[in-house]
């Protein structure tokens, strides 16, 4: 059996009645969704009179997340609402893909071996999702990376274009944390994957429109000593109160046009630096040299 009859067969039925009933629930008539998804609206009709439950336990039946393909569905519909259908088709054909997989090495023991040498070859691939995957690469075999991973974790945000809202900017959806004595990757990069850090990101492009990564290490007056020595431009914020009064301290130093910010934490928030600079590669330099002194 192919990963495309697995998804086929098992995974889009429930997939689509999942699917169409957030649609119905965001307000598209019946026609709109079969206009979209290009399907007729009797077929509209049959996936509604099933109760979205009934997807929910049929997919988690089959061994799935059911709460991260709500999730990467949520950013799929928003792109889709912002009219950007073939960032939907991508993000959808790379979870379809990805279950497909997943499933199909489950229940088929003789292709463990094969799914994970050409995994990756079965997704709908884009070029700026590649440019992160091969940057990620490089990134995760820096030694003593580990060091600088926060507690809350680490992540790295990158906008191939000028960033209007999350949904533009690829990240890790489940961050790099430290397992031992290396740091490691967890999830599959994907447009939409960070809010946190990608607001950060946009909040920082809107005076500095060349800046297209962010990242967030450990706070370490050390760190910030060698930021230093490279001459970077530091703002500091914090300790803050609420998450309110965060946003408020980046939104404020933003006028400083910062290369890093050396965020103090507080309720709820801990301390953090954030790095920020124009390029993938830029960031890898910045990061390498970082983990090298420290």
């Amino acid at each position: 059996m192919f990963p495309q009859e697995i998804a086929a067969k098992k995974i889009i039925p429930s997939l689509k009645g999942v699917i169409i009933h957030k649609m119905i629930d965001m307000g598209y008539s019946q026609h709109r969704i079969a206009r979209l998804l290009e399907i007729s609206q009797p077929q509209v009709h049959k996936y509604v009179t099933r109760s979205r439950i009934y997807y929910y336990e049929y997919l988690e039946a089959l061994g799935f997340d059911v709460d991260y393909i709500d999730r990467v569905v949520d950013i799929a519909l928003k792109l889709l609402s912002k009219g950007d259908k073939p960032r939907f088709v991508l993000v959808l054909t790379s979870l379809i893909d990805s279950l497909s997989i997943q499933l199909l090495c489950e229940t088929k023991p003789y292709f463990k071996e094969l799914c994970r040498q050409t995994g990756n070859t079965l997704k709908f691939n884009d070029p700026f999702i590649e440019e992160y995957r091969m940057f990620l690469e490089k990134l995760l075999v820096i030694r003593g990376l580990e060091k600088l991973v926060p507690e809350v974790g680490m992540n790295v945000v990158y906008a191939p274009t000028a960033p209007q809202d999350t949904t533009d900017i690829i990240g890790l959806p489940g961050r790099i944390v430290r397992k031992g004595d290396r740091a490691v990757a967890i999830g599959d990069p994907m447009y939409g994957a960070s809010r946190h850090l990608a607001r950060v990101l946009i909040m920082i492009s809107k005076t500095r429109p060349e800046i297209r990564t962010a990242s967030n290490i450990r706070y370490d007056e050390k760190i910030l000593g060698l930021l230093s020595n490279k001459k970077l431009n530091i703002a500091y914020t914090g300790p803050h109160d609420s998450q309110a009064d965060f946003w408020r301290s980046i939104e404020q130093v933003t006028v400083k046009k910062p290369d890093a910010i050396a965020d103090r934490g507080g309720m709820g928030l801990e301390p953090v630096i954030y790095l920020f600079t124009e390029s993938l590669d830029d960031m890898l330099s910045l990061i390498k040299y970082i983990a090298g002194k420290y």
